[in-house]
């Protein structure tokens, strides 16, 4: 008789007192899809639910009818207030778009890479990254993108956190020096509108001087 394989699914977490700690999640499910960013799928043809590697797949995931064929193309990168998000990237695209190809299923379309992808459930804003130097935030009950954000000679690779009215980003430069970028986000971003004044923004960069730091700065589309 053939041995079954069970395969496993662990869970790693660090700590400056203990460092990095390695433990069992959960066995990987009969039929599931694992994705990047700790996204997981499972179910047919036309039929499948979509959680996070943490949730509980039978209560906590959100069920979407696509097809196989429809998902051709498409990488799943996020959920959100009970919507799945996939990204494609079209040749002809000369700034990001977004469609639903379900009333739960959307559909980021960029010209160069796949989306990096930061929501909160607390916000209704969805933060997206193309690796070039702006932030694209798109309003997830309206499907319209406000004005990106730019982070003038910076590439940014991801947003790390979204909290109290400011925006926290992974990025680097020409030369490869590595960047985390804080700045205040403008008003309009926020659900409520902070009376506490713009901070500065303040990048960290061991290796290179402080005082090339870049600017944030409202461009258009």
């Amino acid at each position: 008789k053939s041995e079954v394989v069970v395969e496993k699914i662990y869970k790693a977490e660090y700590s400056r007192s203990t460092g990095i700690t390695v433990t069992l999640l959960r066995n990987k499910l009969e039929a599931e899809q694992l994705h990047c960013y700790s996204l997981c799928s499972r179910g047919s043809d036309s039929s499948r639910n979509v959680y996070r590697m943490c949730d509980d797949s039978a209560t906590e995931g959100i069920h979407i009818e696509v097809t196989d064929d429809e998902l051709v193309g498409l990488e799943l990168i996020g959920i959100h207030r009970g919507k799945v998000f996939y990204s494609t990237k079209h040749s002809t695209a000369n700034h990001a778009t977004a469609y639903k190809l379900r009333k739960n299923v959307v559909v980021i379309v960029s010209c160069g890479t796949t989306a990096r992808f930061y929501a909160s459930e607390s916000s209704r804003f969805v933060f997206l990254c193309f690796w070039d130097e702006h932030v694209h935030a798109l309003d997830g009950e309206t499907m319209q993108f406000k004005t990106p954000l730019r982070f003038e000679n910076l590439e940014v690779e991801y947003v790390a956190r979204v909290s109290n009215g400011e925006i926290t980003v992974f990025a680097n430069d020409d030369e490869d020096n590595n960047y985390v970028v804080t700045a205040r986000l403008p008003d309009d971003y926020c659900i409520a509108i902070s009376e506490t004044p713009p901070t500065p923004l303040v990048a960290s960069q061991p290796q290179s001087d402080p005082s090339s730091l870049s600017t944030i700065n409202s461009t258009d589309p």
